[in-house]
């Protein structure tokens, strides 16, 4: 006892000393317990609207599916058609009358008596009795049938009815099939169409395929017929302008003897030469023909061809590839033939025959 006054008294203590704390704990928990439901609530809010804005308002709903033409048939479409053809639900049998749910036997016998009234009477004595008996006959089996088939429907209650309906609804469904098979057919007629539409194409993409593969094979082969070409025609128009350098090089060097030989015919020993020269051209006369025999002129002439030879035959390759080399003006001849023959190639538009491609617009403004 005393140690449970001690404790209790110090719980009451800790309590009354505490009283702040507890309260102010108390009031955390309320703010916690607020903040939580503060936050539930943004939490919600924040669903909902991911939600709305995530969420279709409503499902995917076919373009061609209606309500009276769907394009899947359900059992509920098939009752609908039939309830709505054969209308409202029929009246028990039990409460029709017999003239009601037999009335094609009663026109049957009704017909049957008009046509026998008809009948020509001019042998009165057989006509009178064929006419009781057949009118006896005829009532007799016509209240036998009457009774007949009005105690037969007490049990069955209108077989011939019955059999006329069932034949009536096979043949309303057998419609409503056909007409739902035909339904069925003619809506997959569009997707039918898009399904060989896209045969078409892939078949088309082939085609184009097939087509840029022969185009880009012979531009390829076109590109390296004009390549070699371009490349022989340099090579061509090189050799042709160094042979022409060459040319011009020789006949430099024989204006230069032909210049050299003028200048000794001109110079002190003229005399002599011109002495020589004529005595050799009276030795062609006595021949009858010009042979240069004693010729002062000739062995001059071919001495600087010869100085010109073994001037020539030391040079080196460098010497000769600057003295029979191209030109800048030959160079920039060759670059531009060789330009053009690029732009030619390059705005060469590609042989076409078609005249329907002739006369576009968009041909038209490349050719242009």
């Amino acid at each position: 006892m005393l140690m449970l006054s001690r404790l209790r008294s110090n719980v009451l203590i800790r309590a009354v000393s505490s009283h702040n704390f507890v309260e102010k704990a108390y009031a955390l928990i309320d703010d916690a317990k607020f903040q939580g439901a503060k936050v539930e609530e943004v939490n919600k809010a924040w669903l909902k609207k991911e939600n709305d804005l995530r969420l279709p308002k409503e499902l995917y709903k076919h373009p061609y599916c209606t309500e009276d033409h769907p394009i899947t048939l359900h059992p509920r479409h098939t009752f609908r058609i039939v309830m709505e053809l054969l209308g409202p639900e029929q009246v028990s049998p039990h409460f029709q009358s017999v003239l009601e749910y037999s009335k094609w036997y009663n026109y049957f016998f009704i017909g049957l008596i008009f046509t026998v009234a008809m009948r020509s009477h001019h042998n009165h004595a057989w006509g009178y009795v064929v006419l009781n008996m057949h009118y006896g006959f005829e009532m007799w089996v016509y209240c036998f049938f009457y009774y007949f088939m009005q105690s037969t429907a007490m049990v069955f209650p209108a077989p011939w009815k019955q059999l006329w309906k069932s034949y009536n609804l096979d043949s309303i469904l057998e419609s409503v099939f056909e007409n739902e098979e035909n339904l069925a057919l003619e809506t997959r007629k569009p997707s039918l169409a898009q399904v060989d539409y896209l045969r078409v194409h892939k078949e088309y993409l082939g085609t184009k395929a097939k087509l840029m593969e022969i185009h880009l094979e012979n531009s390829r082969v076109l590109l390296k017929k004009h390549t070699y070409e371009r490349a022989l025609n340099i090579l061509k128009a090189t050799d042709r302008f160094e042979k022409d350098n060459m040319s011009k090089v020789l006949r430099d060097a024989l204006d230069q003897a032909v210049q050299k030989l003028g200048q000794d015919i001109s110079g002190s020993a003229a005399k002599d030469i011109k002495k020589l020269a004529f005595q050799s051209a009276l030795i062609g006369i006595r021949k009858g023909k010009m042979t240069y025999e004693n010729d002062p002129l000739l062995p001059r002439l071919l001495n600087y061809i010869e100085e010109f030879k073994s001037k020539a035959e030391k040079m080196t390759e460098k010497e000769q590839a600057e003295l029979l080399g191209l030109t800048k003006e030959q160079k920039a001849v060759i670059a531009s033939t060789d330009k053009k023959a690029e732009e030619s190639f390059t705005h060469a538009l590609p042989a076409i025959k078609h005249p329907r491609i002739l006369n576009s617009k968009k041909f038209k403004s490349l050719s242009a």
